[in-house]
């Protein structure tokens, strides 16, 4: 029955659920049809903004490369732990910067370039 509705009515009705949890958000959504989860999609991964402790996820969900392709902006927080030694918090953000140069890679492979912002309560 979704299916066969026209895309501007989808796009209406998705437009009016909301899309943050108490559930999941519209990801709920996505199994209603294929028409409905490449909607959904498009509004999801449009606009993304992750930090370091969900990389590993994020690259997971990035294996499929439509969605690698939806992506028009993403904001990226390194998360360093508060830490009294100084070693250790150069070793964290070495060890993000890894990732995050990894994740950068893949999403370089679609064209997807990204800007860096770096912001940190870290004291010398």
């Amino acid at each position: 029955m979704f299916h066969k509705l026209p895309q501007e009515l989808v796009n209406e009705i998705i437009s009016l659920l909301p899309d943050q949890p108490p559930k999941k958000g519209l990801a709920q959504y996505v199994t209603v049809s294929e028409h409905w989860r490449r909607t959904i999609e498009c509004r999801i991964f449009s606009c993304l903004a992750i930090d370091s402790r969900m990389l590993p996820l994020f690259q997971r969900i990035l294996r499929r490369t439509d969605r690698r392709e939806l992506i028009r902006r993403l904001e990226y927080t390194f998360y360093i732990p508060e830490s009294p030694h100084a070693w250790e918090r150069k070793f964290l953000l070495l060890e993000d910067l890894r990732g995050f140069l990894k994740l950068v890679a893949v999403l370089n492979e679609v064209g997807i370039y990204i800007q860096i912002k770096l912001e940190t309560s870290i004291r010398p």
